[in-house]
């Protein structure tokens, strides 16, 4: 039986100009000192004067920027621990002025805009008779080819015509949750599957021992803590160290994410997050928590 196909004249087109703000470490650490060097040794009035222009010019082109420069000031004191001085005793306007300093923004389709996937919105209230509302995913990839799921939300009508829903010039990238329970006898299922746990008596070792300071059940932060007890009490060798890292990559590979209440369908994109997904967003499964109706499962790319 053949089936007939009709070319409908929508095209869907990459913004170079849809940009995020990530986290910037331009290292080595001698250049991360004298970066922030700079800013502790500047008068409160400069440093107050330099973030007001910081924050006009990129305040309309991100939402809530001084948020994000308070989160990369926050990563950028945890990675120098104490390196740098104390940051704390900082005023408020220094610290955001070195999270600006650490900051980038990345056009998040600037090289490609591919591999469309069409899910049905589950709210389909507010619409006319033979209406659906719809939730378009695609994988778009940007400088230095890292992908992430951006999504465009749209309404098809009796006839199969599709009307997209504008996107606005602000995006959100969603807020990572890691809290996730893990069960002991799965994880190490899964590590073996995803990394190939060597049967090396060294690695097997330490395996081992981590994972014996576990319970059936432990979540994120007892992971944690396990890793680094492990680390002080083996003094682990290189090949033992990299087992310990595939290990915090498995744990970091799950999590949750939400958004803003705020934010449109069109106007939200999965970044990359956990460093298993460096070079492209990982088609495993997450939880998304929402604070706007999402589908249950999250349209991927393949």
């Amino acid at each position: 039986m053949s089936t007939s196909t009709f070319r409908k004249p929508i095209r869907f087109y990459s913004d170079p100009k849809r940009v995020i703000v990530r986290f910037f470490f331009p290292g080595p650490e001698s250049r991360v000192q004298a970066i922030i060097q700079k800013v502790v040794d500047m008068p409160e009035e400069a440093a107050h004067l330099s973030l007001n222009h910081v924050l006009r010019d990129f305040s309309s082109r991100h939402r809530n920027i001084s948020k994000i420069f308070q989160k990369h000031f926050d990563r950028t004191r945890d990675i120098m621990n104490g390196r740098a001085g104390d940051l704390t005793s900082l005023s408020a306007y220094k610290k955001l002025l070195i999270g600006a300093f650490f900051s980038s923004e990345y056009s998040i389709e600037s090289a490609a805009f591919f591999n469309p996937s069409m899910v049905e919105d589950p709210d389909q209230t507010g619409l006319q008779e033979g209406q659906k509302r719809v939730i378009i995913s695609f994988r778009a990839t940007g400088e230095g080819h890292i992908s992430s799921i951006a999504f465009r939300g749209g309404i098809l009508d009796a006839n199969n015509n599709l009307e997209l829903i504008p996107t606005g010039r602000l995006i959100d990238e969603a807020e990572t949750v890691f809290n996730i329970t893990y069960k002991k006898e799965t994880f190490v299922q899964k590590l073996s599957e995803v990394y190939g746990v060597s049967d090396k008596p060294a690695e097997s070792t330490i395996t081992n021992h981590l994972m014996g300071k576990l319970g059936d059940e432990f979540d994120y932060n007892e992971l944690y803590i396990a890793i680094d007890e492990t680390k002080r009490e083996l003094n682990p060798d290189e090949a033992q160290r990299k087992m310990l890292q595939m290990v915090s990559w498995l744990g970091d590979s799950h999590y949750r994410i939400s958004f803003s209440l705020d934010t449109g369908i069109s106007d939200r994109v999965i970044f990359p997050i956990a460093a298993a997904e460096s070079n492209a967003m990982s088609t495993r499964k997450r939880e998304i928590d929402c604070s706007v109706k999402m589908p249950k499962k999250a349209p991927k790319p393949t």
